[in-house]
């Protein structure tokens, strides 16, 4: 009979990794933990960690989220399956990664367990990464994509103040995405078909504090604009 574990009794093991972003001071954030452990010690990964017995995937990503940066609660989608040989020194480890966003307003981290610090840099301009994180942080990406192709832009809710204007959600999606958004065009998609519904007005187009846009980006300059929130 074949050992069905290979490698002399040796069986997989399976992790979790989490791509958690933010959006502040106009720029999409990403979370990420220096490593306080070989292998990769002093490198910066995503946060993550192994699955436990009894624990589900799901389980396991946000058990290690928050004991790696005292983030809880939040909400995680699946993402892929990483599983390529050689990914991990360790031996052959297969990740479940899973991405979920932050308001900036509970986006405060603290590091524990076996991470040294937990930070957070900006999601296109972020230091070398550990393992295969950069090949996550890139599903990631192309996961947001395919997310406003699919014109799922209510997901992107939780990046944006509880009232904005179309220049504000146009200019958050283009910093996240990387991508081009018109204003007029947002209008149809979302207004038209009461994706958005008005909930006042901005007088000054100007923001204070913490709603991810510094004074002068919540419109054009041009005086009053119409606040939306999703339905």
């Amino acid at each position: 009979m074949n050992d069905i574990f290979g490698g002399h009794g040796r069986r997989p093991t399976v992790a979790a990794d989490c791509v958690v972003l933010t959006f502040r001071d106009e720029r999409a954030w990403v979370l990420l933990v220096e490593r306080g452990n070989e292998p990769f010690k002093g490198k910066w990964a995503l946060p993550g960690g192994f699955m436990e017995w009894g624990e589900s995937c799901e389980k396991t990503a946000g058990r290690e989220l928050e004991e790696e940066t005292s983030l809880s609660g939040v909400k995680l989608e699946f993402l892929g399956i990483f599983s390529k040989p050689g990914r991990d020194p360790r031996g052959t480890i297969v990740s479940t990664a899973f991405i979920g966003l932050v308001n900036s307003l509970k986006a405060a981290v603290r590091a524990h367990d076996d991470a040294a610090k937990a930070e957070w840099f900006p999601f296109h301009d972020h230091p070398e990464l550990a393992f295969d994180h950069l090949d996550i942080v890139q599903t990631a990406k192309d996961y947001i994509v395919r997310k406003l192709k699919d014109k799922e832009y209510g997901w992107f809710a939780r990046l944006l103040p509880q009232k904005f204007t179309l220049h504000e959600l146009a200019f958050m999606l283009e910093k996240v995405s990387g991508l081009r958004f018109k204003v007029p065009s947002l209008r149809t998609a979302l207004v038209k078909k009461k994706v958005l519904i008005p909930c006042g007005h901005n007088n000054s187009g100007f923001r204070n504090g913490n709603s991810g846009f510094r004074n002068g980006n919540s419109g054009n300059g041009k005086g009053k604009f119409i606040l939306y929130r999703f339905a």
